[in-house]
């Protein structure tokens, strides 16, 4: 599993859940985290995240230190960076950022990944912000929820933790993206 925010905290707003729940299901998962921006001290709030989210995961992270709110011009060593992870791994889910997201950092970094993992599943999560950007997701993935964090059905949080589900209560919404196919329909995989 492969995990792209562009800014420290973004993997774990828009998919900590997934991430929790795929640990809890698959012991000793092969997961890589890769953040664009963030400040030293940020960065390390991001491996400390990663580690918590992905408990018992076998864990590679890749922190970056590209300008924060300002990849679009930078455009050219995001994809580099991409590039880079996409020549060492080949996973067999992505979760990133959505291209339809209001954030021009995150919005950058969705447009980049489907052009650079053509044949991996990319899962697009969503961000919820003050713009109210949020689509209409397409994928509905079942959260393991500690017992630790509960949701009322208003919407209010116990527990001293907050969580943001869309969708059905207990599931993260997201959107997918079909890869693209190397092969013709013809040939066998």
């Amino acid at each position: 599993m492969l995990a792209i925010g562009a800014h420290p905290d973004d993997i774990e707003i828009g998919a900590g859940g997934m991430l929790l729940s795929l640990a809890e299901s698959h012991p000793g998962l092969w997961a890589r985290y890769v953040v664009l921006t963030g400040t030293a001290d940020r960065q390390l709030e991001a491996q400390s995240a990663a580690n918590a989210f992905l408990p018992g995961a076998s864990l590679a992270v890749d922190l970056h230190a590209l300008p924060e709110g300002r990849l679009p011009p930078v455009w050219g060593q995001v994809k580099d960076a991409l590039e880079e992870v996409a020549q060492s791994c080949a996973p067999d889910l992505i979760i990133a950022p959505s291209p339809d997201d209001a954030h021009q950092d995150h919005r950058t970094i969705g447009e980049i990944v489907p052009t650079v993992f053509r044949d991996e599943l990319y899962l697009a999560y969503e961000i919820p912000k003050w713009d109210g950007d949020l689509g209409r997701p397409t994928v509905y993935f079942p959260l393991v929820v500690p017992e630790a964090i509960m949701v009322e059905p208003s919407g209010s949080v116990t527990g001293g933790t907050t969580r943001y589900s869309s969708g059905w209560p207990g599931c993260a919404a997201l959107n997918a993206e079909r890869p693209t196919p190397r092969h013709s329909a013809a040939q066998s995989p």
